[in-house]
């Protein structure tokens, strides 16, 4: 591009020139201040070294670390510091079982 972002890897723009990415951190609320009003909500995180956004459900949080604790769907848990991550709301996914007329338990 020609507007000197390329020069910058690392850099919310070239991130974004790969695709992908959740907003920038300034256009997001403030993870700290949500605290564990997050708990049970899905997210998309972007992984700026992975180049990708990656989905899961925030499990926990940390008051003394003011960290979430985030279960990705491919299994690996993360305490993330998300005020120093880009990330989303996503839509909750269906409870278990909801769709065949099992009981969620």
């Amino acid at each position: 591009s020609s507007d000197g972002e390329e020069s910058s890897a690392s850099s919310p723009a070239a991130a974004a020139s790969r695709g992908g990415p959740p907003p920038a951190r300034d256009a997001q609320p403030r993870a700290r201040e949500l605290g564990g009003g997050l708990v049970g909500s899905r997210l998309s995180v972007w992984w700026e070294e992975d180049g990708a956004s990656y989905s899961g459900t925030v499990r926990d949080y940390s008051e003394a670390l003011e960290t979430h604790l985030v279960c990705y769907d491919d299994g690996e848990q993360v305490q993330e510091y998300l005020d120093e991550c880009r990330w989303e709301l996503l839509p909750k996914a269906p409870a278990r079982g909801s769709r065949r007329g099992e009981p969620a338990l």
